[in-house]
């Protein structure tokens, strides 16, 4: 037995309450939920549609922070303190005070 939503004009179903070895039919009209026999909901289905849009999952999509930015150069240009210490705060690593540019390298290496 299985619960069926008409979704045709008018629809004959074999009714849920029939036993397996009779025929009995019943009607709906557009709307109307039937109680629809196991046997009969292929056909059913087929004739009426299904009742409910079949469910697809969705991907698994790992989160992203939006707030990470690139690693910085490890030497020469915009490889100072300041831009390390930014990069570790966007990582949500706690930088302590007046660190060195090499111990920022080291907090951030560490927490990978």
């Amino acid at each position: 037995m299985a619960e069926r939503e008409v979704k045709v004009g008018l629809a004959s179903f074999r009714r849920a309450d029939a036993p397996s070895d009779t025929e009995v039919f019943g009607f709906g009209l557009l709307g109307q939920t039937v109680d629809v026999h196991g046997d009969d909901l292929e056909r059913f289905d087929r004739l009426n549609g299904p009742s409910a849009a079949p469910t697809v999952p969705l991907p698994t999509v790992a989160p992203v922070n939006e707030l990470t930015r690139p690693e910085p150069p490890r030497s020469g240009r915009g490889s100072g303190v300041e831009a390390w210490v930014a990069y570790a705060e966007s990582l949500d690593l706690i930088v302590p005070e007046d660190p060195s540019r090499d111990e920022v390298i080291a907090l951030v290496d560490d927490s990978k």
